[in-house]
């Protein structure tokens, strides 16, 4: 990771803890910090600090890849809800492991 990169994830995480303990205590952000949290208050969260969680740990492997910015939580939730619909068996099929005893054949 660059030296840049990991200054840019290290402003990243420091903006999520703040957003976590629920205190921001600074009046000075970068752009795209302020895009992110526009984008974090548009999103309807019911369980905002495990989804916070898993999205900082998501855009930690993202710019360890070598993204220059993090992506935003909309864009990260989009990715997820497609692998999730990727996994959904075809045509409402159940796998083994899933089915109850009495409904095995």
């Amino acid at each position: 990771m660059s030296p840049k990169n990991a200054s840019v994830l290290a402003q990243f995480d420091r903006l999520i803890q703040e957003l976590l303990s629920g205190s921001i205590q600074r009046g000075a952000f970068q752009t795209w910090e302020i895009e992110i949290l526009l984008d974090i208050e548009s999103c309807e969260l019911s369980h905002p600090g495990s989804v916070l969680r898993q999205y900082q740990e998501a855009v930690q492997r993202q710019m360890e890849t070598g993204a220059s910015l993090p992506m935003k939580l909309s864009e990260y939730m989009a990715s997820s809800r497609a692998e999730l619909d990727s996994r959904k068996p075809v045509g409402g099929e159940r796998s083994p492991s899933v089915m109850r005893k009495g409904n095995r054949r």
